[in-house]
């Protein structure tokens, strides 16, 4: 059996890496897109990427 916070990690990677694709074109088309959409993606994903952080240091 795996512990819950494990599988709770998984799901955590699962969810930034489809918010990571959803928002990955936006980055690669900056130059066509309004460069504020562009500062707005590159924030969510640091967001996400610094909340999956913080939960590996309270697992572990």
């Amino acid at each position: 059996m795996y512990n819950s916070a494990s599988v709770y990690f998984c799901f955590k990677i699962i969810n930034f890496l489809k918010v990571l694709f959803k928002y990955y074109y936006i980055i690669q088309d900056k130059e066509k897109m309004k460069v504020n959409k562009y500062i707005i993606a590159k924030k969510i994903i640091k967001n996400k990427a610094v909340n999956i952080l913080k939960l590996v240091k309270s697992i572990y």
